[in-house]
């Protein structure tokens, strides 16, 4: 189309350019017509470059629609793998669910549970009990099957400060035992790569600290299906025995029986 376009008129200039040279053509006319013809082929110049133009935005403008529904379809895969991995650990967890250990939350996009202490730790320690260490089991074999997703372990506790003992604050009781789960899980199959921990102390409460209920639901272990995370890679050092911190996950209340430690 476009050779049509700059043929035509180009074959025009050149037949009134050779008519110049007859004695009966008027030059007067004849310098009309070439200026006619060339702000002819100005114009179509000026037209061809538009629509390439035109052409060009509506390419990239497909390109950008392109990769926004390739994102669009891959956050709804992974919510997608996410909620799947979600309900599976529901059913793993079915026994300490039935019995106020083990409580499933949920808020919008975000999935996490919350295990009680009283499960996991002796009194006042960090080290997991052989209780915990059971509990934990159904747990690992469920993260291992979800390879592409990752994990927070978050420690939490109430509000009372130590007294006394190996630990100096909550902070670093919170943060013991978030990692001495993640070194469970490891050994139980769970991919180091895929965990990371946080320790909270007692600034995310699930519930207020005001009575031996509100404190018991307080003293927890948060597992957190990590956002965003089955695309993004591996967080680091998340199988070296260092604690990552990270905004605080969830706070609803978990209902796990009091354990008398902080």
């Amino acid at each position: 189309m476009w050779l049509r376009i700059w043929v035509a008129p180009c074959a025009l200039a050149l037949a009134l350019a050779l008519a110049c040279r007859s004695e009966n053509v008027d030059p007067a006319r004849t310098h009309a017509e070439l200026g006619r013809v060339t702000q002819e082929l100005s114009e179509e110049h000026a037209e061809q470059v538009r629509c390439n133009n035109l052409l060009t935005n509506l390419s990239q403008n497909l390109d950008a629609t392109r990769e926004e529904l390739a994102l669009a379809k891959s956050q709804r895969e992974e919510i997608a793998q996410r909620r799947l991995a979600f309900e599976k650990l529901k059913v793993a967890l079915q026994p300490l669910i039935a019995s106020g250990k083990a409580v499933p939350v949920t808020s919008g996009s975000l999935m996490s549970f919350n295990l009680s202490a009283a499960v996991l730790f002796p009194s006042g320690d960090a080290n997991v009990s052989a209780e915990g260490e059971q509990a934990l089991e159904p747990l690992a074999k469920m993260l291992a099957e979800f390879p592409d997703l990752h994990f927070m372990i978050a420690g939490h506790t109430d509000a009372q400060p130590l007294v006394k003992g190996k630990f100096a604050d909550n902070w670093e009781l919170s943060t013991q035992r978030a990692l001495q789960v993640m070194r469970v899980l490891v050994a139980q199959g769970a991919s180091a790569t895929h965990l990371a921990v946080a320790g909270y102390g007692a600034t995310a409460p699930a519930d207020p600290n005001q009575t031996a209920e509100g404190l018991a639901h307080n003293r927890r272990i948060e597992i957190v299906l990590v956002p965003g995370a089955a695309a993004a890679p591996p967080p680091e050092a998340t199988g070296s025995g260092d604690a990552s911190i990270a905004p605080p996950p969830s706070t609803a209340a978990a209902s796990p029986p009091s354990d008398g430690d902080p």
